[in-house]
């Protein structure tokens, strides 16, 4: 009688919580098509900022790249063009969050240190480093604005894993693992892609790199909130 209870109550919670319906489909609903409005809202959130971080990620690495390729800098280029082919397949997962963080991390110490080493840079190159930094610029951009975004979403998340009765917790912190990384990573990845989008364009500027554009939008991805 009393495991009877707590299995209600725990189905009473989701009931009433945004995500219903998307438990529904995993077996942890009840069917209660009065509460789909806030389902399908819970859903949307979580299905846009996916979308959206999908893109701000892959437009990020794509910079990385052609910096590379400007800078004939020997770089981890081969895994940067496999993670975006991941990203633009629309296959997320916890996993490739941690592994977008870590890899424009430590393409970004690559990108530093060949810049440094590279004595002087011709016009063409000088030209495809400027382009790609404010390409880069971009993408930190896009991705800082998502940290308040990401944030909410990822506590709806959480507290949906909260009332799920144990049989069912396991499928769904998979369905839900790729915005519960978002909301962990970003935060800390946003910040590391501007301070190293920074130290950048300080070492391009001192090459004789126009990087007037590039600065503005890291300035403007450093003014967002997390």
């Amino acid at each position: 009688m009393l495991r009877r209870n707590l299995v209600a109550g725990a189905i009473t919670a989701l009931m009433v919580s945004p995500a219903f319906a998307f438990l529904d489909k995993v077996g942890l609903g009840g069917g209660n098509s009065g509460k789909a409005v806030d389902a399908d809202s819970f859903n949307k959130s979580r299905t846009d900022l996916e979308k959206k971080y999908i893109l701000a990620a892959a437009a990020v690495l794509a910079s990385q790249i052609d910096l590379a390729q400007a800078l004939n800098v020997k770089a981890d280029i081969a895994q940067a063009e496999e993670l975006n082919k991941v990203l633009k397949g629309g296959n997320l997962s916890s996993d490739t969050v941690e592994k977008v963080s870590s890899t424009s991390k430590t393409l970004n110490e690559q990108l530093k240190k060949g810049m440094e080493e590279t004595d002087k840079l011709s016009a063409k190159q000088k030209k495809l480093v400027g382009s790609g930094l404010v390409k880069y610029a971009a993408g930190v951009a896009m991705t800082a604005a998502l940290g308040i975004e990401a944030k909410h979403v990822a506590e709806s998340a959480t507290d949906v894993l909260k009332s799920a009765n144990p049989i069912s917790k396991v499928k769904l912190a998979s369905e839900l693992g790729a915005c519960l990384a978002i909301g962990k990573e970003l935060p800390s990845h946003a910040k590391n892609l501007v301070t190293g989008g920074n130290q950048m364009v300080q070492i391009a500027t001192k090459k004789g790199v126009s990087t007037k554009g590039a600065k503005k939008k890291l300035a403007e991805a450093a003014n967002f909130d997390f």
